[in-house]
């Protein structure tokens, strides 16, 4: 609030004599003298700060009474009111849950299956969710669906959703083999391993689907190699691609040693250790010696420090044969250090 000290006139500040004569009051001057004096307009502006609980103090102290607070009877009433909403809302809400629960009233009617599907018994993956939504719509578990869903066999991938009002969506994704695992698994072009049931014991085409993933190359090795192997498989492959070489199979034993068998009657051993260095010395050699053959089986040997071995594998030997350490050599540089760096009295072909 502002208080202001402005001049006052004669006229207000005056008092009459005895003779009904205006007389000024003491100490004020005419209005005219102050009007002169521009030092009688000092307005003064005070801001002051008012508690509203000074006027209710000074309205009690003038009335007889004080100011009420809340009454302590709404309080409770208040609080009754609150937990009655309260439970009244979560009421509803279980009332409601139960309601959509009831696949009576929110039944699954259709289950869609997306995507290509070579592999897959298509009815019977749908099946597989027709039995997981039994409870009804609103009611369904669809991360439950998808593990169940991605527990086949060939099934990489899957996405479930609920389409409004009684539809269930599934888009699936098959694994794509890259490689045979064993005798009875397969490995897919992203390193997962699974066993499909075309190539299980109790088949009843196991045979036909032996021969359809023939033309995938074979892995041989330890259980938990199988990521290691398909990688090592395609960085050989790539230094035989241009010679129009393709590697059959990659077999590796329990010490990790390495041996390549090739499309065109050539096995290569490749030992336990420098595997990719040791089919840059094959590469180097392949046009010079590997082509003159005509697919004649020929087994080379490249675990010497720095040459290798090549002999012929007697004909009419199978796969296993060419693999055995039983061949006879053609062509041999005298050498004292054998297979892997150990001595020997062995002769080698120097590169």
């Amino acid at each position: 609030m502002s208080a202001v000290r402005s001049p006052v006139s004669a006229r207000d500040n005056s008092v009459k004599g005895a003779d009904n004569k205006v007389q000024r009051a003491p100490g004020l001057r005419e209005a005219s003298d102050l009007l002169d004096d521009s030092s009688a307009y000092e307005v003064v502006h005070d801001i002051e700060q008012v508690d509203a609980s000074d006027f209710d103090a000074r309205d009690s102290r003038t009335t007889g009474y004080s100011v009420p607070g809340p009454s302590s009877f709404t309080r409770p009433v208040s609080l009754f009111i609150g937990i009655t909403g309260l439970a009244l809302l979560f009421v509803a809400i279980v009332m409601i849950g139960r309601y959509t629960a009831d696949p009576r009233e929110f039944p699954v009617n259709e289950v869609e299956v997306a995507g290509t599907l070579d592999y897959t018994d298509r009815d019977r993956l749908r099946q597989t969710v027709i039995d997981k939504t039994r409870d009804g719509f609103y009611a369904l578990k669809l991360d439950e669906i998808r593990k169940e869903v991605e527990r086949m066999p060939w099934i990489a991938r899957a996405h479930v959703r609920r389409i409004s009002p009684d539809r269930v969506s599934i888009d699936v994704v098959e694994h794509e083999p890259a490689a045979r695992w064993n005798d009875d698994g397969l490995i897919s072009k992203k390193f997962e391993y699974f066993q499909p049931p075309q190539l299980g014991p109790d088949h009843i085409q196991r045979a036909e689907w032996q021969a359809y993933f023939a033309k995938f190359p074979q892995l041989h090795g330890s259980a938990g190699r199988h990521h290691d192997l398909l990688s090592a498989l395609r960085a050989y492959q790539n230094y035989l691609t241009p010679f129009g070489a393709r590697i059959e199979a990659l077999r590796e034993d329990s010490r990790q040693s390495q041996a390549l068998l090739l499309d065109n009657n050539v096995t290569v051993r490749l030992g336990v250790e420098k595997q990719e260095e040791r089919v840059q010395r094959f590469v180097d050699v392949y046009e010079r010696l590997v082509t003159s053959l005509n697919g004649q089986p020929v087994k080379f040997d490249m675990r010497y420090a720095n040459g290798f071995t090549m002999t012929r594998v007697g004909a009419g030997d199978d796969d296993a044969a060419r693999l055995s350490d039983s061949f006879a050599t053609l062509k041999l540089v005298s050498s004292g250090v054998g297979p892997d760096g150990a001595p020997t009295d062995r002769q080698k072909y120097r590169n």
